[in-house]
């Protein structure tokens, strides 16, 4: 039998213990604060907006299909407004994200 507590020999001779090198279910997830980019999200029209938030959406993201049914557009349109949202956002962030 082997005791989570017992100590292992790792490879530069530095020990350490079964148990702390099993993963935690109490560690808080991280959450990403996107707050900053509210200036260049309000420049998008309120459907690409709406668009860009169903597709990626951390609570359920929808597939092109399910935004096209959920507001009465075309999968196509859909993608359209999908495509010109990222386009507007990556002309802006660009410059944010990439300083010369």
């Amino acid at each position: 039998m082997v005791s989570l507590d017992q100590n292992v020999s790792g490879s530069e001779s530095a020990e350490f213990s079964i148990k702390g090198t099993i993963a935690s279910t109490n560690v808080n997830e991280i959450q990403d604060d996107y707050r900053w980019m509210e200036p260049y999200l309000v420049q998008l029209s309120p459907f690409e907006r709406q668009v860009l938030d169903l597709r990626f959406s951390n609570d359920q993201s929808h597939s092109l299909v399910d935004i096209s049914r959920l507001t009465g557009k075309t999968r196509h349109h859909i993608q359209a407004a999908e495509g010109r949202a990222l386009s507007k956002l990556r002309r802006d962030l660009l410059p944010v994200l990439e300083p010369c």
